[in-house]
């Protein structure tokens, strides 16, 4: 009785700490894609020169994709 206790526990404490592995990974994934994206030069000038684009020329491709997802009031 009391070794399967024992083996409970170690298994309990084992899936927590793959559990605690699994969290700091995908966090530590997480900051360095995040990091990434900080590191874009002239992410913001090629998000506007891409939202007048979306204006100026809105065939079916950008209404489709663009606008349900930011709308076009906010491009505008």
């Amino acid at each position: 009785m009391r070794q399967t206790e024992i083996t409970d526990a170690l298994v309990e404490l084992l899936i927590s700490l793959v559990h605690k592995v699994n969290v700091q990974a995908e966090r530590r994934v997480e900051r360095e894609l995040t990091e990434d994206l900080r590191r874009v030069r002239g992410k913001e000038g090629i998000l506007f020169r891409m939202a007048e684009a979306a204006l100026d020329k809105p065939d079916e491709s950008v209404r489709a994709a663009l606008y349900p997802v930011v709308g076009e009031k906010t491009l505008q």
